[in-house]
C-alpha cells in the first residue's frame, strides 16, 4: 500500500504486516522482505510475511543468504548475524562480510581478509584476497601469489603460486610463471592435503577422469 509519500504491507483483512515507512515497495523473497529506506533514519531491516521484525530496521546494508535463511546486517558497529527468527547468532566488528557459504565468510579488517566461522568468530590469518571455498579448501593470497588454507584457518598450501585451479578427484593444477618468459607458465599438480605431487615444470597439465591415471603431464 501507498499512503501518498510511503510504502507499507497489509494482509487481506487490512491487518498491518509493514508500516508505511518505506520509501521503496517491500518485495517479498520465500517469506521475508529486506526493507529498504525504512522510516526517517534511510536504514533496512528484514520482515517476514507475518509482519514479524527479524532484523531491526536500523543497519546500513543488508545481505541474505538462503536455504538456513540468515541475515547479515552490517553498519558502523560492525556486522550482526541474525537467523530467521531474529537471534543474533554473532557479531564482529569489521569494514565488511562477504557470505562465502551457509556457515563461513568474508569479513574485511584494516585492508585484510579473514575467514569468518559463523557462531565462532574469525580462525584464519588475514590475507589480501580470499576468494572461494572448494572442497573445504579456501583460496587465498598474499602479495599477487596464491595459497590453500582448511575451514579451520590451517594453511594447507603457501602463498607461492600464481595460480591454483579447481580441484578434481582430490588433485588441482598449480601454476608458476616461468623465468625466463614471465606471460608463460609453467604447471605441476598439488593434493588437496597440500602436498605438492608434481613440481611446476610441466607445460601442459591435464585431469582425467580416470582415478588410475588422474592427470597427464606433458614438457
Amino acid at each position: 500500500v501507498y499512503d501518498g509519500n510511503t510504502w507499507g504491507v497489509v494482509s487481506k483483512n487490512m491487518e498491518i504486516i509493514i508500516p508505511c515507512k518505506c520509501y521503496e515497495r517491500p518485495l517479498f523473497d520465500s517469506g521475508y522482505s529486506i526493507v529498504d529506506s525504512y522510516g526517517d533514519f534511510d536504514r533496512h531491516g528484514v520482515f517476514s510475511e507475518s509482519g514479524q521484525s527479524i532484523v531491526p530496521p536500523f543497519y546500513k546494508s543488508i545481505t541474505r543468504v538462503k536455504g538456513p535463511n540468515i541475515f547479515y546486517a552490517w553498519n558502523d558497529e560492525g556486522c550482526f548475524l541474525y537467523d530467521c527468527n531474529g537471534f543474533i547468532m554473532s557479531s564482529v566488528v569489521c569494514n565488511a562480510i562477504v557470505p562465502l557459504s551457509f556457515n563461513y565468510s568474508i569479513v574485511t579488517l584494516d585492508k585484510k581478509k579473514y575467514l569468518y566461522k559463523n557462531k565462532e568468530g574469525i580462525v584464519s590469518s588475514g590475507y589480501d584476497k580470499i576468494t572461494k571455498m572448494r572442497v573445504g579448501r579456501v583460496y587465498v593470497s598474499n602479495n599477487n601469489l596464491c595459497g590453500l588454507i582448511d575451514l579451520n584457518g590451517h594453511e594447507i598450501a603457501p602463498c607461492v603460486y600464481d595460480d591454483i585451479f579447481d580441484f578434481k578427484h582430490g588433485y588441482a593444477i598449480i601454476a608458476c610463471r616461468q623465468v625466463e618468459d614471465r606471460y608463460c607458465y609453467n604447471y605441476g599438480i598439488i593434493s588437496a592435503s597440500g602436498k605438492v605431487i608434481a613440481e611446476c615444470k610441466y607445460r601442459h597439465i591435464q585431469l582425467t577422469n580416470n582415478p588410475q591415471i588422474p592427470f597427464l603431464c606433458t614438457y
